[in-house]
């Protein structure tokens, strides 16, 4: 389907979605064109993701399709990623605000992270335990990062991180909270935030966590 689609066509496919498409976007009161290649993740009539091409640029696209709440969720992932790159902390380039017709469905373009993998992706393929703890000591550094500036994400999964060979990319600006923006996280809403991101770890390697707690105490200033 390497046709130009509009947002009617993208609501009623499902999760049906032919690759590659074209669409034409509204970007600073003039027209550009996009090529999407690769879909990564879609939830019928509310979100799609895909992997594209913006002139040479690679980039990741994130269409907000759901029609009542599609201004909010992009409110919120903008002012998640800007609070990110205000805090300092790694996240992918915002690369685009834009619209796609004929509803001015909103259309965000982010650079992507070519040869990337997320957390998840590189601890399956670990090779040894000494490994997973260097990781995920890099991982609780990004989310002690997160906690001095005040922020958190509500979903704090292995998939949120991108690891990209020694730096780590936090994304998805719409699970980040933003309400304490500013002042370190409170203890207790800090440790239960970095406790739903232990949880993941599978029970046969939970006693790395105690080592990689010491490194985000370290960052946090705790005794």
């Amino acid at each position: 389907m390497n046709r130009a689609i509009d947002s009617r066509c993208l609501r009623s496919v499902g999760r049906n979605v032919q690759v590659p498409f074209r669409v034409k976007l509204g970007w600073k009161e003039r027209n550009m064109e996009l090529l999407c290649t690769r879909v990564v993740r879609v939830l019928p009539g509310k979100r799609l993701v895909c992997y594209g091409k913006w002139g040479d640029k690679e980039i990741v696209a994130k269409f907000f399709l759901d029609c009542r709440r599609a201004k909010k969720h992009t409110a919120r992932e903008v002012r998640g990623i800007r609070a990110l790159q205000e805090a300092g902390i790694t996240t992918p380039e915002l690369l685009f605000e834009a619209t796609l017709p004929p509803d001015r469905t909103p259309v965000l373009g982010f650079k992507r992270i070519v040869s990337s993998l997320n957390l998840a992706e590189i601890w399956d393929q670990a090779p040894d335990d000494d490994y997973r703890l260097r990781l995920l000591q890099r991982a609780v550094v990004v989310i002690a990062a997160l906690h001095n500036a005040g922020l958190k994400q509500d979903d704090p999964h292995f998939k949120n991180l991108l690891v990209n060979g020694e730096k780590i990319y936090a994304i998805d600006g719409d699970l980040v909270d933003t309400r304490h923006k500013g002042r370190p996280l409170a203890w207790r809403k800090s440790l239960k935030n970095l406790a739903y991101f232990f949880a993941q770890i599978p029970p046969l390697f939970e006693q790395l966590t105690a080592e990689a707690f010491k490194v985000y105490a370290a960052q946090r200033g705790w005794a």
